[in-house]
């Protein structure tokens, strides 16, 4: 890979600010992703019926860099306060996620 394929933009996250703000560095990097992940898949018509999208902690963390014990950490805080759904589903079971979009627009209107 040459040094501007390496600095494309493909290559970056972005982050929001006042997310940032409200809720940390980490906590900003892993839903940015997920949200990012989230209109992938609603572009593609591969959201569940009830608005679940798969994510792998492998695939996020290749994204993203944050661990399988970060991600959890995050997820948890981001589900305690109503941002996100975390489930199990499947065989073999597979993290699913939902995404508040009423509780996102909260925190941003706040």
């Amino acid at each position: 890979m040459n040094v501007y394929e390496m600095l494309s933009r493909d290559n970056y996250l972005t982050v929001n600010k006042l997310v940032m703000k409200k809720l940390g560095i980490y906590e900003s990097i892993l839903l940015s992703e997920l949200c990012y992940r989230r209109q992938f898949l609603a572009r593609a018509d591969k959201l569940t019926e009830d608005g679940f999208f798969y994510a792998t902690v492998e695939d996020v963390e290749e994204e993203t860099t944050l661990s399988d014990y970060s991600q959890r950490k995050i997820l948890e805080k981001l589900a305690q306060m109503g941002i996100v759904e975390v489930e199990r589903r499947g065989l073999p079971a597979k993290r699913y996620i939902c995404i508040h979009e009423q509780a996102l627009q909260f925190l941003m209107d706040s």
